[in-house]
């Protein structure tokens, strides 16, 4: 029985691992696409303006968000209903701690990414302490923006 479940939690993980390269491979492809208009959408959907000072140089200007009612889908639906019924079974088995690590430690490396691309940085107290000034100023804004499209988005879509 242990056998069985140990292949059923190496699908579990399979299965989100698949879900995040297709969504990481959508997101790297939408995001590859040359702009051909002064406005086009970037790859959440939002409009993003085109500033041109010649005509060989661009400069994308991405305007502000308004609506922050975002979810952010990194699994598709099919995989979700695979994962839930894995999921339902591993704990009917009394595997339910180990569905719940193999869960958790996926997500905390995509929530960890999508923080990484927002500009945030593990800082230990250590390298706190020795920033000089401005850069703790600069870095302490990122923070607080970053905060806000977590609070907004990335978490509201853990749900």
């Amino acid at each position: 029985m242990q056998q069985a479940m140990f292949r059923v939690e190496e699908e579990f993980r399979s299965l989100m691992e698949r879900g995040a390269k297709s969504f990481e491979l959508s997101r790297k492809y939408r995001s590859g696409e040359p702009f051909d208009s002064d406005d086009d959408e970037d790859e959440d959907g939002g409009i993003v303006g085109v500033i041109r000072n010649d005509e060989e140089n661009q400069i994308l200007v991405a305007q502000p968000i308004t609506d922050y009612n975002i979810i952010i889908d990194i699994l598709p639906s099919i995989t979700i209903n695979d994962l839930h019924e894995i999921g339902k079974r591993m704990v009917a088995a009394g595997f339910g701690k180990e569905c719940s690590h193999v869960y958790s430690s996926f997500r905390h490396e995509f929530l960890e990414g999508s923080l990484s691309r927002l500009g945030l940085k593990k800082l230990s107290i250590e390298e706190v302490h020795k920033m000089p000034w401005q850069d703790l100023e600069d870095e302490i804004e990122r923070w607080i923006k970053a905060a806000n499209v977590s609070l907004r988005i990335l978490f509201p879509s853990e749900c």
